[in-house]
């Protein structure tokens, strides 16, 4: 499963991400089934704004693993360029 903060990050609204997080700071945290954590998420989904709010909460796990053993920045580093445009 997934929380409302995962599927929040996935969508286009980034004021509903900062509602999330502003009602639940430690939610941040949570792993879907995957290990993914919001952060994973947002970086996967190429959502800039808000990796750049996770990373100012003092929550956020930036070494948290997913289920494969990989980092936000170990995904970001997977992206290609044409990806990451």
């Amino acid at each position: 499963g997934q929380t409302s903060l995962h599927m929040a990050v996935k969508g286009v609204s980034s004021q509903v991400v900062r509602l999330l997080l502003r009602a639940d700071p430690a939610i941040v945290m949570l792993p879907d089934k995957f290990g993914n954590t919001v952060l994973h998420i947002a970086t996967r989904k190429k959502r800039a704004e808000i990796v750049n709010e996770l990373l100012q909460l003092p929550d956020t796990n930036v070494n948290a693993l997913t289920r494969d053993h990989k980092t936000a920045y170990d995904i970001a580093e997977g992206l290609t360029h044409s990806e990451e445009t």
